[in-house]
């Protein structure tokens, strides 16, 4: 008999079982990518979600990552061996990709990710404006300083005493709430405030120097929308607007010998009060309440 042929002892495997050798050849010594639904060779052993990604750790510790919980790639190895993983509410940090241990093949599949609906929080309510004491308030200057700096009405009045005062001590010029109404002008939905008042100064009678000022409620308390010359009179409404009233000056220490009815208008465009409408009219034909707070 021949001489055995040095180092050869045996025959692989795979060259007796040419099917055998087909899987040594093309069977993939790790996984890099795959997608939802299919099967790889590690399994899965915990998915978290965070930072609009999705994290799967398979039981040899291979970490993969995802953006949409369909396709995934691996990203790095756990540094210690784990069984699951959870989202801790920080940042996520990968390591450089490294190669799957070899092992025999197993499956493992991970199903479909399902993303949990996002709970937007209403926004901050507007303060009720009914309850804010609008006779105890801060205003526009009307009559006592051409610049109409701010001023703050106590009980509803605003007095100054300087030396124009006649006679000495009394007040010379000022204001005060005349009436404070609710309702919605501006179409929200809300009630809005209407404020009326009048000032004075030396010897002019106060139905000369009216004013109206309109408040609606925000998150942080009362907007004034502006302050507007005339008396506010009902009705109200956001499609008919507000309607001002002011007499035309008759005789300064008595009456006024006409009125003018002035008509704004919400927008939306602008956020504002807008006018709308002015019209001239005889005493007849203003409401009673205006002509009879104008001295007749």
């Amino acid at each position: 008999m021949g001489a055995r042929r040095p180092g050869r002892v045996a025959e692989r495997d795979d060259e007796r079982d040419p099917e055998r050798s087909h899987q040594h050849q093309h069977q993939p010594n790790h996984v890099d990518r795959f997608t939802a639904g299919t099967t790889h060779r590690q399994p899965i052993g915990g998915v978290a979600y965070g930072n609009g990604r999705w994290l799967a750790l398979s039981q040899s510790g291979t970490v993969f990552r995802s953006s949409d919980g369909t396709t995934w790639s691996k990203r790095g190895q756990a540094p210690q061996p784990v069984s699951d993983l959870a989202f801790g509410g920080g940042a996520t940090s990968t390591t450089a990709p490294t190669t799957l241990p070899e092992g025999p093949a197993t499956t493992g599949t991970i199903p479909p990710a399902t993303v949990a609906p996002t709970t937007v929080a209403p926004p901050p309510a507007a303060k009720g404006i009914e309850g804010v004491d609008f006779r105890n308030y801060t205003y526009q200057d009307r009559t006592c300083d051409n610049a109409h700096p701010p001023v703050h009405l106590t009980d509803g009045k605003y007095e100054v005493v300087n030396g124009f005062s006649n006679p000495p001590g009394t007040p010379y010029c000022g204001m005060s709430i005349d009436n404070v109404e609710f309702a919605d002008v501006t179409g929200d939905g809300v009630p809005d405030a209407i404020v009326t008042g009048s000032a004075f100064v030396a010897n002019l009678q106060p139905w000369t120097l009216v004013w109206t000022s309109v408040f609606v409620a925000t998150p942080t308390g009362p907007k004034n929308l502006g302050t507007f010359d005339g008396t506010a009179y009902p009705p109200y409404s956001a499609s008919g607007g507000i309607r001002l009233w002011s007499g035309q000056v008759g005789t300064v220490q008595c009456c006024a010998a006409t009125y003018q009815e002035t008509t704004y208008r919400y927008s939306d465009a602008t956020g504002t009060l807008t006018q709308v409408a002015r019209t001239i009219v005889p005493p007849s034909e203003a409401p009673t309440a205006i002509v009879t707070y104008s001295g007749r």
